[in-house]
């Protein structure tokens, strides 16, 4: 998909709800949807295991909520990326980082890195030192509470954080 595709998809105000009772989810999984090679998709949704589908690839409205408010300029680093289709929502972005410790086949987008790491190892690699803090922008989403020292040292470190994990406490 060209940069300009990219970008009359991404620009084209997904609704949070259409007239059809779709919601945010659907609207962004379907952008997704047309983004995402069929050999690409094809290749992820064929891994043992694997925990996304066509219809459920993820947590991605925030993802694109997100993309729509941070920066361009922006380097996005991802923490707790899982597959990653959401890197496709942050092409327009200076880069994205993907971290996650699982060793997946993971959507990698034009402008994509992996790290298969720990976020606490991630945020004491030196890939993380070079970062500029100021135009780099940390997504924590969906992490499980039992990464709980890892969510607090990331807080406690970064400038432009959205982290968020509903539970019940």
């Amino acid at each position: 998909m060209s940069r300009l595709q990219v970008d009359k998809v991404l620009n084209s105000n997904v609704p949070l709800e259409d007239s059809t009772g779709s919601s945010l989810h659907d609207s962004v999984t379907n952008v997704l949807l047309s983004m995402i090679s069929k050999e690409s998709m094809e290749e992820i949704l064929s891994q043992d295991l694997c925990e996304i589908e066509p219809d459920f690839l993820g947590f991605v409205g925030n993802y694109y909520l997100l993309s729509m408010m941070i920066p361009k300029k922006f380097t996005i680093v991802d923490l707790g990326c899982a597959y990653a289709p959401q890197s496709y929502l942050f092409q327009q972005h200076n880069k994205y980082i993907g971290v996650d410790n699982d060793t997946v086949k993971r959507f990698t987008s034009a402008n994509t890195e992996h790290k298969s790491c720990t976020i606490k190892s991630f945020l004491e690699s030196k890939e993380f030192s070079v970062l500029d803090l100021n135009t780099t922008f940390f997504i924590c989403q969906y992490v499980p509470s039992w990464y709980e020292h890892d969510i607090k040292k990331v807080l406690g470190k970064l400038k432009n954080v959205f982290s968020f994990y509903p539970c019940g406490d």
